[in-house]
Formats: structure tokens, sequence, C-alpha cells
């Protein structure tokens, strides 16, 4: 199978930037989506791809990157 005749991106939910800040606060975690644009900026933030002039986030992504920089975050805050 080629790389055009996988379409496992199309099965993939996206969402805009403000409902993926929605989608972590609803997680429990506070987050702005100006905070959100930040981590973009200095690739700290879940990966996105842009469609248009958005960035769109995959849920799977999130949820990945929410496990991981909400742990590191939660180790740094208990060491302090």
């Amino acid at each position: 199978m080629t790389a055009m005749s996988d379409n496992s991106f199309l099965k993939e939910t996206f969402m805009t930037r403000a409902e993926t800040t929605a989608y972590i606060r609803s997680k429990g975690h506070h987050i702005s989506s100006f905070s959100l644009s930040y981590l973009a900026t200095q690739k700290l933030g879940p990966p996105y791809k842009i469609f248009g002039v958005s960035a769109i986030y995959s849920i799977t992504d999130v949820d990945a990157w929410i496990a991981s920089y909400f742990r590191k975050s939660e180790k740094l805050s208990a060491s302090a």
C-alpha cells in the first residue's frame, strides 16, 4: 500500500484551535486558545496541520500530547 492509497487521514477527527482548547479543558486542564497558539509557535503544543489558513488538530494527537505535556508539568510542579 502506498501513501497515496492510505486513507487513514480521512477517518481521523479534526478540531479547530478553539475546539481543541475546549476539548483540553473538558479533560480537566486549564489552557487558553492564546496559550495553545503560543505553544504551537514554540513547537511545544500538540501536532497540528494547516487547513487553508487554520490550524487543525487530530483528537488522537491531542490526547497523546495531553498525556505527555501535563504529566511533565505535574512532575515539575511537584519537585518545586
